[in-house]
């Protein structure tokens, strides 16, 4: 202040200026120093609110002056660098870093990015990764504000910063999950309650041929086929009830409009409240699947035809040995039900294997012993043996003829051969040679013990497929059976976990084997014989010996022409027999007359019963009869000839026939078929022809089997009485072929009856 002095009243009047400005300065500086310690105050208010205000955030908040030092930060900033107790406040980032050294590098990477802040002059964002002590991450999103002063300096900068930890780890999780869906092959579709698409994946495009442009807003029945209109509506109401559906099977239309199978697993989806809010629909195609399980259940399907439908047993059998199947067959031929056969042991069916072949041999040492041979065998005829005069006969007349033979007889006789063997009918005892030659066959057998069980235990233990041609099965009733059979194993990825076992009852093989044996030894002895005797006939004349005995020449040419007509009857009879069971022979059948065709057999045969000194005696009933005659009279003619062959001169051989009344429903029964008589059938009454005779009787074992082929008695019947073995066997074919029965009736040492039953026209 600067005071001029002019006069004392201009000074006065100065000072009196000068106070009052004085005066004037100093209210105003009292009035500025209220204000601001009001501006201070009221600072200091907003201060402590603003403060109350940051630390109530989540978020973190950092005020910083020009130069970076810390001015204010919230808690969550402090509780974040673990700085709750450090005087922050002045200090910058680099001097804090070596505070709390753990958090050294955040410190500088917080440093530097408020430096890009600054130098781009403008608000940034980013994100910064803070490491933690237990070795998790946080991670926040950062958001930076420089503050500058008109001049343009720095001023300070705000940090705000949010934790986005589980939003990036959810971020992460459901870019995943994205990933998984939209490179599944599965159809993955999201639509809402009301069923309206909006969102659709690749798999979903691949099978149902729809891009998600082309179904985004249209309701997902577009799926449905026509045949299921409700199914989509009745799915999403279960869905708003909150249920959940699981592997649905069902059928979708593609956009080409072809059908295909799917399975639906189809769930809600709620918010964060458990609402629901959608629905989420993954849709598998199971088109193939579904087209391999045809396959299968038809493939399936035709095996169990053949198991069913096959001829031969089959059983499955697991590592332990049980039954896990078995076909029809195989509990048709063990007498089991199939269901008694499952789970049970293998054994079930082979624990009479050792009894089956006890029984087959004792079978084999009946056949040594009983069999009915036509040479060199001492045999009981009529319950006694031949006397010495009728054994000396047979002998001569086989001695040449039996050194010849011995050779081929010895190489048969494991066979049942009919040559030089040495048996006794009535249950004699075999020489040591049949008997050391059994005993070894005993032994063989008792050496195979348990060989089907230790065959089956092969292929389970090693894999290897057996075959087993001569094995025994036991019944359900005890009973056995012959068998072969074949097990193979099962295996699964190279693992044996079972075999099958395939068998066939061979019974009937066995008695056709058994039968072509005796037929062919038979047959070869019934044709060797006749021949060696023509051929020894041609032989002497041929050799002029008996140019000078022409008695002796004729007696060998008449020897030559009946073993001709022998063989001719021989082949003849076995040509018949193989017709008729063949059906070869077309029989005409016409109303036949029972007496007429019986008393013209007995014309045809009384000069034959003269010449053997027989009487014939006839009683017909007159009744009409459906057949062919001449197979009738062919029948009549065979039991004549049998009965008077077989009978002593002087006796007679009666031809007798009875009419009988069939009751109704009556069956008619034979080997080889049934024939059951009902109440509007035209046969109610049968004829019972008889033919009786006064012989040596048949003995009761062979009553039977004397209607086989080649049976006989007695072989030497073959030669004595000229037959073949076979007239009875082509009777019992006849008589079949008419729907009649025949059968025989004997005793021993007084004669024999029989009887053929033959149905006849009705006359009521």
């Amino acid at each position: 202040m600067q005071i001029v002095t002019k006069n004392p009243t201009n000074l006065i009047e100065s000072l009196k200026n000068a106070n009052a400005q004085l005066k004037a300065e100093i209210r105003e500086r009292k009035r500025a120093e209220k204000a601001l310690q009001e501006l201070v105050e009221k600072y200091q208010k907003t201060s402590l609110q603003l403060r109350t205000l940051i630390n109530a955030m989540p978020d973190i908040v950092c005020f910083k002056d020009g130069t970076g030092q810390w001015l204010e930060a919230n808690q969550s900033m402090l509780e974040l660098f673990e700085i709750e107790k450090v005087d922050y406040r002045g200090k910058s980032d680099i001097e804090l870093g070596e505070i709390s050294s753990f958090y050294r590098e955040a410190f500088l990477s917080c440093h530097h990015s408020d430096r890009e802040a600054w130098k781009k002059r403008t608000l940034s964002r980013g994100e910064e990764i803070i490491p933690k002590r237990d070795g998790s991450m946080k991670i926040y999103d950062v958001i930076k504000v420089p503050l500058f002063y008109e001049d343009g300096k720095r001023n300070g900068i705000v940090v705000l910063g949010r934790d986005i930890t589980e939003q990036k780890q959810t971020e992460k999780v459901m870019i995943r999950l994205a990933s998984i869906v939209e490179s599944s092959n599965d159809a993955v579709i999201g639509n809402t309650l009301e069923g309206i698409i909006y969102s659709w994946n690749s798999g979903a495009e691949a099978i149902y041929g729809y891009s998600i442009s082309e179904v985004k807003g249209r309701f997902i029945s577009m799926l449905a086929v026509p045949e299921r209109p409700n199914e989509i509506s009745q799915i999403l109401a279960n869905i708003r009830a909150g249920a959940s559906i699981d592997n649905y099977e069902t059928v979708h239309i593609r956009k080409d409009g072809k059908h295909i199978d799917v399975a639906l697993t189809i769930s809600p989806i709620k918010d964060t409240e458990g609402n629901i809010i959608g629905v989420s629909t993954i849709a598998r195609d199971i088109s193939d699947r579904k087209q391999i399980e045809k396959s299968f259940e038809q493939l399936r399907y035709q095996h169990q035809l053949i198991l069913n439908s096959a001829g031969e047993g089959i059983c499955g059998i697991d590592i332990l040995g049980k039954i896990s199947f078995a076909n029809p067959a195989a509990a048709r031929m063990t007498g089991y039900t199939i269901k008694e056969l499952v789970n049970s042991d293998w054994s079930l069916i082979i624990s009479g294997v050792e009894e089956g072949r006890g029984k087959k041999e004792e079978g084999i040492g009946k056949k040594l012993i009983g069999t009915q041979t036509p040479s060199n065998c001492k045999h009981s005829v009529d319950g006694g043996v031949l006397n010495h005069k009728e054994k000396d006969k047979i002998n001569n007349k086989e001695e040449g003829r039996g050194k010849k033979e011995e050779g081929i007889g010895k190489k048969l006789i494991g066979t049942q051969t009919p040559s030089n063997c040495k048996h006794s009918v009535d249950g004699g005892v075999l020489n040591h040679k049949e008997k050391d030659k059994i005993n070894n066959k005993n032994d063989k057998f008792s050496a195979q013990k348990n060989n089907s069980d230790s065959q089956l235990t092969t292929t389970l233990k090693k894999g290897i497929v057996c075959q087993v041609t001569d094995e025994f099965f036991q019944r359900r009733d005890g009973s056995h059976f012959p068998v072969e059979y074949v097990s193979t194993p099962i295996l699964e990825q190279g693992k044996i976990i079972g075999a099958v076992v395939t068998f066939k009852d061979i019974t009937e093989r066995q008695a056709v084997e058994q039968m072509k044996n005796e037929f062919i030894s038979v047959v070869s002895h019934e044709l060797r014989t006749p021949l060696a005797s023509i051929h020894g006939a041609l032989a002497l004349l041929k050799s002029g010996l008996l140019n000078q005995a022409p008695e002796r020449g004729n007696r060998m040419l008449n020897i030559a022409i009946a073993n001709t007509d022998r063989l001719i009857r021989l082949i003849n009879d076995i040509l018949d027999l193989e017709r008729l069971h063949s059906q070869q022979v077309t029989t005409l059948k016409q109303t036949c007359n029972i007496a007429e065709l019986m008393l013209q057999t007995v014309n045809e045969m009384q000069p034959i019963a003269e010449e053997a000194g027989v009487n014939l005696s006839v009683r017909t009933v007159d009744t009409k009869f459906w057949g062919c005659p001449d197979k009738l009279i062919q029948t009549l003619t065979n039991l004549l000839s049998n009965a008077i062959k077989y009978s002593p001169k002087g006796t007679t051989v009666w031809l007798t026939a009875s009419k009988q009344v069939i009751n109704r429903n009556h069956t008619i029964s034979s080997d080889n078929f049934t024939s059951t008589v009902k109440t509007k059938c035209l046969y109610s009454y049968q004829v019972l022809i008889a033919v009786k005779d006064q012989g040596r009787g048949i003995p009761a074992d062979q009553i039977e089997s004397i209607f086989g082929r080649f049976q006989q008695v007695d072989a030497s019947d073959s030669r004595q009485k000229g037959g073949t073995g076979l007239g009875l066997a082509i009777c019992r074919s006849i008589v079949q072929q008419h729907q009649g029965k025949i059968w025989a009736e004997s005793t021993l040492g007084e004669g024999s009856t029989f009887f053929v039953a033959l149905p006849i026209l009705d006359e009521i």
